[in-house]
């Protein structure tokens, strides 16, 4: 049974947001989240082998980290007509969330996801994505193409609650490795399942309009991997019955 989406009100919103160091004690204070951005003492693995990524290059462990994608999604419904490409499927209790963060508004990171998002869906029908602008600097936001947009939505920190900022903020730091990023937040805990760190992505150039071929498929390949892993059943019967 799905969760009903709550739609919180809006607050006043500043003109310009960035994001902010918080110190663990004002992370510890946010008890009404239900999804704290870190757990320290919930482990990944607790094996001492250490897994390695497609390159073969090996990933460090670290301890599970979590971020409520539904609050970001409850924002943006509250102001926003179109909030991902898919949004009439979602489910808070079953739809898997890709975040993809970006420095600004041309990037290859952001481009790569829109090539694979189409494909990701065989996997999870309720797949949710969309992109946050957390940098934008002195581009133009006219000057990337429009079509992109309805592929995986792009938002700025403008757009968002000062609160949803903060938890997305401290949720970036907790990340850490490269300033662009995508994640895959597993829909019932909020768990971070998977992260664009775990691929090399050193070599794209974010302001390159050429893709990497070979970065974006191994994308599509850790992507997909990352959702049929963590898949709930529900989800693999709805992808089996649409390729019937």
């Amino acid at each position: 049974m799905s969760i009903p989406m709550q739609i919180d009100p809006p607050t006043t919103r500043p003109r310009k947001r960035t994001f902010s160091h918080r110190s663990a004690t004002d992370s510890g204070s946010d008890s009404d989240s239900p999804h704290p951005a870190t757990q320290p003492n919930d482990s990944l693995d607790t094996s001492p082998k250490r897994s390695r990524n497609s390159q073969g290059y090996a990933i460090h462990r670290r301890g599970a980290i979590h971020y409520n994608a539904q609050a970001l999604l409850n924002n943006l419904a509250y102001t926003r007509l179109y909030v991902t490409a898919n949004f009439q499927n979602y489910s808070a209790s079953s739809s898997p969330v890709v975040v993809c963060l970006v420095a600004g508004w041309r990037s290859g990171v952001y481009r790569m996801l829109c090539r694979v998002l189409p494909r990701l869906y065989g996997h999870a029908p309720s797949l949710q994505a969309l992109a946050v602008v957390v940098s934008s600097g002195m581009e133009d936001p006219s000057a990337v193409d429009p079509s992109l947009h309805r592929i995986v939505p792009r938002v700025t920190l403008d757009d968002l609650r000062e609160d949803v900022v903060a938890d997305l903020a401290s949720f970036r730091e907790s990340l850490g490795g490269p300033e662009e990023v995508i994640v895959l937040i597993e829909p019932s805990t909020g768990k971070c399942l998977w992260s664009s760190d775990q691929i090399d992505l050193s070599l794209m150039n974010s302001q390159d309009d050429c893709d990497d071929g070979a970065t974006t498929a191994l994308l599509d390949d850790a992507l997909g991997a990352g959702i049929l892993m963590h898949l709930p059943r529900s989800e693999h019967s709805k992808a089996d019955a649409m390729e019937m």
